[in-house]
Parts: structure tokens; C-alpha cells; sequence
């Protein structure tokens, strides 16, 4: 099964006769003419045309330096008489929290099967991973704690089968 044509010796001799056609030298003289002046004046535009190229990363730079200051967060000072500060308390005075926040993030929950119980209906096991988060403060803010408690649960649901 070749799908090679069959060796025509006619036309491996016709072939063999034919020449290409002469290039014509006013062609010849264009081509050594635009190849010897146009690679100084095609370097010089590109280097014109890159020259201002440094400038779009450096604005972009400066816009988002520019953004993070004017957006970081200023200290406030607080007005009023000194006495009413809040000091900052030692290690001999407790500190006073109060819980700001509770919050329960399931992390990955996971599809282990269906099980069966002792002649009972069967159910479907999903293991769940969950963070609690929690943040107790002063109700002044100079003191603030934040708690993260990872666990697992595994709960069975009852799986109806048809």
C-alpha cells in the first residue's frame, strides 16, 4: 500500500530541463538598495516609537501609590480633657471584653456514603470542617481579641432509595 506516484522518466527529464527565470536587475538593485538604507532608519523608529514606553508603568506605579495613600486608614487623635482617656491598662488591672462577634465558616464538606443502622431506615454521612471565629473588645476598642476554633462534625441525613 505505497501512495507514492510510479517513477515517470519523461517527466523526471522534463523536469530536469526546466530553469528558473531570470531575475530581472533593476529587482536585484531595489532589494541591495532598501537592504543597505532602511536598517538605520527602521532602528531609529523603533527606538523613537520605545522611547515612550517607560512611561505606562510608571504611571501606573504612581496612580496605585498614589491610591494606598490617600486611602490608609489616619490615626484620630481624640479631643476632649486629658483625664477622660482611657489609660492604657497594666498588668494589675483586668481587662473588661465583651463578645463583638461570632461567626461559623464551613470550610469543606464531604459526601461519605450511604451507611445502614441496625434494621433502620439508611442514612447519608457528611463530614463537615468548620472554623468558629469569635471577637471579644472593650466597649471603648482600645483592646480587641479574636479567637479562631477549627472542628469537625459528621451528621447523618435520612436518605430516601428508590
Amino acid at each position: 500500500m505505497n501512495n507514492e506516484p510510479e517513477f515517470d522518466p519523461t517527466l523526471e527529464s522534463e523536469l530536469r530541463q526546466i530553469q528558473p527565470a531570470r531575475i530581472d536587475q533593476s529587482l536585484l538593485e531595489r532589494i541591495s538598495h532598501n537592504a543597505t538604507n532602511s536598517t538605520t532608519s527602521q532602528q531609529e523608529s523603533t527606538l523613537r516609537s520605545n522611547r515612550w514606553l517607560w512611561l505606562i508603568p510608571c504611571t501606573a506605579t504612581a496612580v496605585i501609590v498614589l491610591a494606598l495613600v490617600l486611602a490608609s486608614p489616619r490615626e484620630v487623635e481624640p479631643v476632649g480633657p486629658p483625664e477622660k482617656i482611657a489609660s492604657k491598662p497594666t498588668e494589675e488591672e483586668p481587662i473588661e471584653l465583651f463578645p463583638i462577634r461570632k461567626n461559623n465558616k464551613v470550610v469543606k464538606a464531604v459526601n461519605e456514603g450511604i451507611i445502614q443502622i441496625d434494621g433502620k431506615r439508611p442514612y447519608r454521612s457528611v463530614r463537615m470542617q468548620v472554623i468558629d471565629s469569635y471577637e471579644w473588645g472593650q466597649p471603648n476598642g482600645a483592646t480587641r481579641v479574636q479567637y479562631q476554633v477549627p472542628r469537625e462534625e459528621r451528621f447523618l441525613v435520612p436518605a430516601e432509595i428508590y
